[in-house]
């Protein structure tokens, strides 16, 4: 049952998303809703939300993309489905394990990349306000081109633990 229960919301959570990011690139739709508490759009049925999940689908996305991981937490709804199957079919879609570490390492690393790629642009929302935080932070600690650095590290740590990598140059 549980794993039927993490099919079907990673379903919802992808409509969710996916309406969410349509609409706000779109027309700046369900945006309006960010200036709304997460009670109050779930509870108050005079607001209205043009997400394609409903108000549920609107406020989860825009807690989980605007303000949180940005485009990175598309990575929840793989995790989510890659567990379900395993548990409800007993199917190794990918491995279980290996997947929700390379997604909670792609949900540390994403939203920063982003933010701080995206920061100044009209893309800003990819990287959350997570990713948008901690690349301000980095950057007022380490300057622009520590940042750029140190995430280019990062991501090469990552590559090499999560996906074993061979660090050598091509022949």
């Amino acid at each position: 049952i549980t794993g039927v229960f993490f099919i079907l919301l990673a379903i919802y959570l992808l409509f969710a998303f996916s309406s969410y990011l349509f609409l706000y690139f779109q027309w700046g739709a369900d945006d309006l809703l960010s200036s709304f508490s997460f009670k109050r759009i779930l509870f108050d049925s005079s607001v209205e939300a043009n997400n394609w999940a409903g108000r549920l689908g609107a406020a989860l996305s825009i807690f989980l993309i605007k303000k949180g991981f940005g485009v990175a937490a598309f990575l929840l709804i793989l995790m989510l489905i890659v567990a379900g199957v395993y548990m409800s079919l007993r199917i190794t879609v990918l491995p279980v394990w290996k997947t929700i570490r390379n997604s909670l390492l792609g949900l540390i690393w994403l939203p920063v990349a982003l933010g701080f790629i995206m920061r100044d642009s009209d893309f800003a929302v990819l990287g959350g306000v997570t990713g948008y935080q901690s690349a301000l932070w980095l950057e007022g600690l380490l300057g622009k081109t520590g940042t750029a650095i140190s995430l280019v590290f990062t991501l090469i740590a990552i590559l090499v633990f999560a996906f074993n990598m061979p660090l050598e140059l091509p022949k």
